[in-house]
């Protein structure tokens, strides 16, 4: 799972279902946050832990991971 910030109202769509995603911050699939940043219709967030605010992934640090526990030392 990944946080995403979408930008504009974006639809995930796969063979028998679509999932619709209005603007906003949500935790959704890591196959969904890639397909929706390609687009141009997300950016990443990180949130290292559960009562965090969730964080745009600053662009410097380089993509942002798509599994968990890839974060550094630093970002803790």
């Amino acid at each position: 799972m990944a946080w995403v910030r979408f930008s504009h109202p974006w639809d995930y769509r796969q063979p028998g279902f679509t999932i619709a995603y209005p603007v906003g911050d949500f935790n959704v699939t890591r196959e969904a946050a890639e397909l929706a940043t390609t687009a141009g219709a997300a950016v990443r967030l990180r949130k290292l832990n559960k009562n965090d605010e969730a964080v745009e992934w600053p662009s410097e640090a380089g993509p942002a991971p798509l599994t968990a526990g890839l974060f550094s030392s630093e970002d803790r």
